[in-house]
């Protein structure tokens, strides 16, 4: 069960978006297996984020697993579904603070927030 990092940085455009690290991350998408702990971390003058989930959630049925806290290691429960990438892509938004106190939430509409997709 590999650690996968992701790490949430306000980039110069505004955009919350995770961090392309050239091993799970490229564009705003992080590919991770089933069973796989997954946690989201914070990048230079961010002090917390919140990770919501649009409709299903990698970590859950529940409510619970809809929203997602920085720091803590999340298991992905979700195994891959017939149909290819686009039904295991689960897309999510981010809502964080700056260490001055402003508060910054992605837009989808904008092309911010990020996406996780289950592979094999």
């Amino acid at each position: 069960m590999p650690n996968i990092p992701i790490t949430i940085v306000h980039k110069p455009n505004g955009n919350l978006e995770p961090l392309e690290d050239n091993q799970n991350t490229a564009g705003k998408k992080t590919k991770v297996r089933h069973g796989d702990a997954v946690q989201f971390g914070v990048g230079p003058n961010i002090v917390g984020v919140s990770i919501r989930f649009e409709g299903e959630s990698p970590f859950g049925d529940t409510e619970d697993a809809k929203t997602v806290l920085y720091g803590v290691a999340h298991i992905v429960t979700k195994a891959i579904r017939p149909g290819g990438p686009a039904q295991n892509t689960y897309r999510y938004t981010c809502t964080a603070k700056t260490t001055d106190g402003q508060t910054l939430t992605s837009s989808p509409s904008a092309g911010s927030g990020g996406e996780m997709e289950v592979g094999g």
